[in-house]
């Protein structure tokens, strides 16, 4: 098996040396962070609500606002709520989306609406708890008193499928903006930037996992971030990450990484009997591999595979797979040194010398004729093969 050596330096420095969320999925609460306090929420509207358009599946836009009861949650209710609670409306942000499922008179009829406070105002939660109970409004609390979701729908399916669609959209918001935060923090020019950075990337990420525990992205990130700090939680996270009945799954390149981490962790245990888990894991990661733009992911996976079916016998396949990644790699590696600077992070020479020489997993093929060739046809040293000349015509021409 290959370890992902290829993933950014500095950021796996970061990752590293600075703090993690806990391997037992309780993090730090966020008062315990005197570095956050000036900034109750550490993200915005933006990052937990819906971009412009964006609809669950089978529901499509109300073109008025009056088309649904004037119970239904609304910016101009939630802003007299705040008034009424001596709250500033400039500390209020609101996204309202009325929605429609069906047509006609039997159309099911729907609210979503994404609500954050930037400041501590105890006494709107009363307001918006009355609400809730007064019109039949749904709210959720993004693990944090100053974000709620709040959802109204005209029957009980429809307000139930119009949360999931909210809490689904927050999680995955929050996962990924939280991600790019902690990969921000690699590029920061100084200490305390990269700090801050990192911290409120984890913080999105922790309040993503308290508001859905079992969400797929999540856990995936959490395998990611816990790697090489702590390969016994990561495993377990990617396993959940992984899980075919994981709410807000991860997106498919998250699917690529975690099917990466956890299939090496099991190869590397050297227990027959995770094989074949592994196995079907790493085919997943294929499967998902064309989403993909990381081709050392693409060559990682199909290589673990290769490595996986060759420890159980499956000579074929593990050729098939073997031939794959290195053919994967040496091209990505080939194009990297053909572009100015002739300069390449994929280090395929030192990968292709470590399948050829050194890795056992790949011993039970060493003696097979097809060997030798497939070796040789992938030789750092080696060029593509030259194009056939074209035939001539009858004539002669």
């Amino acid at each position: 098996m290959r370890t992902l050596i290829s993933f950014p330096v500095v950021l796996v420095a970061l990752l590293l040396l600075a703090p993690h969320a806990r391997a037992d999925d309780e993090p730090t609460p966020l008062k315990e962070k005197p570095e956050l306090a000036a900034v109750r929420l550490p993200f915005s509207l933006d990052d937990v609500a819906p971009a412009d358009g964006a609809r669950p599946e089978g529901w499509t836009g109300v073109a008025s606002a009056t088309a649904v009861p004037a119970t239904a949650p609304s910016t101009a209710r939630f802003l007299a709520m705040a008034r009424d609670a001596g709250v500033d409306a400039a500390a209020l942000q609101v996204r309202c989306i009325p929605l429609r499922k069906g047509d006609g008179a039997s159309a099911d009829l729907g609210v979503g609406a994404w609500v954050t406070l930037g400041v501590d105002a105890k006494t709107f939660a009363p307001k918006l708890a009355a609400a809730a109970g007064e019109h039949g409004w749904l709210t959720k609390n993004l693990a944090v008193p100053n974000a709620v979701l709040v959802t109204w729908g005209s029957n009980e399916e429809a307000a139930d499928a119009l949360q999931r669609w909210q809490v689904a959209t927050a999680v995955q918001a929050l996962c990924e903006k939280g991600f790019e935060a902690i990969a921000s923090a690699g590029q920061a020019g100084d200490q305390e930037t990269a700090r801050r950075a990192f911290m409120r990337g984890q913080a999105m990420i922790q309040i993503a996992g308290r508001t859905e525990p079992e969400a797929g992205v999540f856990h995936a990130l959490m395998g990611r971030l816990l790697a090489q700090r702590d390969p016994a939680a990561a495993l377990e996270h990617n396993r959940k990450a992984l899980a075919a009945n994981a709410p807000v799954p991860p997106p498919a390149r998250w699917i690529v990484v975690a099917a990466f981490e956890a299939g090496q962790a099991l190869l590397t245990k050297g227990d027959e009997d995770l094989l074949a888990e592994a196995t079907e894991i790493l085919e997943r990661g294929v499967a998902a591999e064309a989403a993909s733009e990381n081709p050392f992911m693409r060559f990682g996976n199909r290589y673990n595979l290769a490595c996986a079916h060759a420890r159980r016998g499956e000579t074929d396949k593990a050729f098939a797979h073997l031939e794959e990644s290195l053919r994967y790699l040496k091209s990505a590696w080939q194009a990297d040194m053909a572009k100015e600077g002739g300069a390449s992070q994929l280090d395929y020479p030192n990968h292709f010398e470590h399948a050829r020489t050194k890795d056992s997993d790949l011993e039970p093929l060493r003696a097979d004729p097809r060997w030798a060739a497939l070796f040789a046809k992938y030789d750092p040293a080696a060029k593509a093969p030259a194009a056939p000349a074209p035939k001539k015509d009858t004539d002669g021409k």
